[in-house]
């Protein structure tokens, strides 16, 4: 990824640490036995006890100790410092521990009207004739495949998603289409998925008739897909949709 993408992965981290922290911690202050979670937790980010010691500048024998119940309740202080040695070692290898316990938070109800992943792939050409679309920007494209998508409402979607919250828009793969319904003109939702790392294959806009200037060319420079959808409604977009792959 490009210079310009680090800023945001690194926010995105931000937030994925801080997420990651408040649950393990809950976890284990609210668990029968902490150090059963504690140990799990640390086995599960596939971290050692002798590099967990390491990183919080004390022995692993004090983390066996905790770990094992021979030392009864961890302090504060002790487990602040283990939850958050153990997230910032993720965070350093990319964060894939952190940024899978993000995608769990939850998302305001609906948002997310429908997700499916294809058992198959699906040409982008059939999802456009299933949804009666019109494709606006790389015609040539067309017989290129998808693996999945994503409805989402748009205005709710402005309203109300905070941006990292779009990692849990994108199942398995990216290499899917976002539809956004509820759409005037189109700019927005563009403006949106510009601003996030990680991009779609496509994007549906369901509503508009015509696709805003800007948009069309945010959605080049970005190398998606957009197609228009004038269905009738929001239900028989999605029904149409979930007979795909």
């Amino acid at each position: 990824m490009g210079d310009e993408l680090t800023p945001y992965l690194g926010e995105l981290l931000s937030m994925a640490k801080q997420s990651s922290m408040k649950r393990i911690i809950s976890d284990v202050v609210l668990a029968d036995e902490p150090f059963v979670v504690l140990r799990n937790w640390r086995e599960k980010f596939g971290v050692s006890q002798k590099a967990l010691a390491n990183r919080m500048g004390i022995s692993a024998s004090v983390i066996s100790d905790y770990e094992t119940g021979r030392r009864k309740n961890p302090g504060i202080n002790f487990l602040k410092n283990y939850v958050q040695s153990l997230v910032e070692s993720d965070a350093e290898k990319g964060g894939a521990h952190i940024i899978e316990l993000l995608k769990m938070e939850p998302i305001l109800k609906g948002i997310i009207l429908d997700m499916k992943e294809y058992s198959k792939p699906v040409s982008i050409s059939k999802v456009i004739e299933a949804v009666e679309g019109k494709i606006e920007t790389f015609p040539d494209l067309i017989g290129e495949f998808i693996f999945g998508h994503t409805v989402l409402d748009s205005v709710k979607t402005i309203l109300y998603f905070k941006w990292y919250d779009m990692v849990n828009i994108f199942g398995y793969t990216n290499i899917r289409a976002l539809v956004f319904t509820n759409v005037q003109h189109g700019r927005s939702p563009l403006v949106g998925v510009h601003l996030f790392p990680f991009k779609p294959r496509m994007i549906i806009l369901h509503g508009p008739k015509n696709l805003d200037p800007v948009a069309a060319e945010i959605a080049k420079v970005d190398g998606i897909v957009v197609a228009l959808s004038n269905l009738g409604s929001v239900k028989e977009l999605i029904e149409r949709l979930s007979k795909l792959g």
